[in-house]
């Protein structure tokens, strides 16, 4: 698959930092310190990075006291999902990159698990842990390998679920995502499905109908229908903010998707509303120095600069290259774009002396 549609699952899987643990038909899960909260905390140290190893120990710690049970696979089912959108999020910020070992070994050691509670290999659990894995693959370009562990998790639920099930459902939508790179007709036949068996108030179909709805919206912009793309946009933003909650961190990063959107449609008014949107919100969750709070600033810039506001769009520019300069250096690669930016803006203003030197620095950081 090429990188447009590795960039697709990103993005959907980003959309997705609310839980999925509750889509899994298992016991119930253990009180506190066993919550969401919990397993996540212990994927971030205290400057905000991804501490993998000391996450993935502390949750394998958890409850292999107890032995292999039902209450360990759960949990370690749901910590890995937590891990995957852990994942989504850094990755598609740009993010430092991750230990591809310590990620893998996790996801196969807990398909080795679930193999030893169902020996024929068919329980709900082993087919969540190969859906998992594979997606954990396919983050790392390692699709043919996560592929063939999806299609198998997606048999095991299509045997023994419903397609009421949401987990059914949700091996669905991955398995459009599979078709696509190899047959869009049928990719796209699929998704349509999974939206219309997802079309329900349960939080848990709402969860993967904002995906069907976030993937055909990315589909049609890979085929330049841009009016169909920004509907399903503009229904999943308005789904999410039932999922997310409008003042959230991950609602505000879907305004700034559906806000790329409406730049392609060149409606930059619209464009400029949600990137403001998605600026306050960042702003009051995750504060001014963050590399979201940079990227929206990006994104309002691009609005002016679109609509020939060339004095309001550079200092928005130079806000960013500045927050992005002081979390990851001048050489960081993002940079290279923002630079080039700047210049160009500078340029349209008949401004050659700052423009210049920029498209040099831009030009240098690029060779590197």
């Amino acid at each position: 698959m090429g990188n447009i549609f590795r960039k697709i699952i990103k993005t959907l899987f980003f959309s997705l930092l609310v839980f999925l643990g509750n889509i899994i038909s298992a016991p119930a899960q253990p009180s506190a310190p066993d919550s969401l909260n919990f397993y996540l905390s212990h994927f971030k140290n205290n400057t905000g990075d991804i501490d993998l190893k000391k996450a993935i120990d502390k949750v394998q710690s958890l409850y292999i006291s107890n032995g292999t049970n039902d209450s360990l696979i759960v949990n370690l089912i749901n910590a890995e999902e937590v891990l995957i959108n852990v994942i989504g999020e850094n990755e598609i910020m740009n993010f430092k990159p991750f230990n591809i070992q310590i990620i893998f070994s996790f996801g196969e050691k807990l398909v080795s698990l679930c193999r030893q509670l169902s020996p024929k290999n068919e329980s709900l659990y082993y087919a969540a842990a190969l859906n998992n894995l594979g997606v954990l693959y396919g983050y790392f370009s390692k699709w043919q390998k996560g592929n063939v562990l999806i299609e198998k998790a997606f048999g095991i639920r299509k045997k023994n679920l419903s397609e009421e099930h949401p987990e059914y459902a949700e091996s669905l939508i991955n398995m459009v995502q599979i078709n696509w790179s190899e047959n869009k007709d049928e990719a796209l036949r699929l998704a349509f499905k999974a939206l219309e068996l997802t079309k329900k108030e349960d939080r848990r179909f709402q969860i993967i109908h904002a995906r069907c709805l976030f993937f055909l919206a990315i589909a049609y912009k890979v085929m330049h229908r841009y009016d169909e793309a920004a509907r399903f946009h503009d229904e999943e933003l308005e789904l999410q903010k039932i999922i997310l909650g409008a003042g959230s961190a991950h609602f505000a990063m879907r305004s700034y998707f559906t806000g790329d959107m409406y730049m392609y449609l060149l409606k930059y008014e619209k464009a400029l509303q949600l990137f403001k949107q998605a600026l306050d919100i960042t702003k009051k969750t995750l504060g001014e120095n963050t590399l979201q709070y940079a990227y929206c600033l990006d994104g309002i810039a691009s609005a002016y600069y679109r609509k020939a506001e060339y004095q309001a769009a550079v200092p928005l520019y130079l806000q960013s290259l500045e927050i992005k300069e002081r979390l990851f250096g001048k050489t960081y690669a993002d940079n290279a774009l923002s630079l080039h930016n700047l210049a160009i803006t500078y340029q349209q203003m008949g401004d050659y002396a700052h423009a210049l030197p920029l498209l040099e620095s831009a030009a240098n950081i690029s060779k590197k």
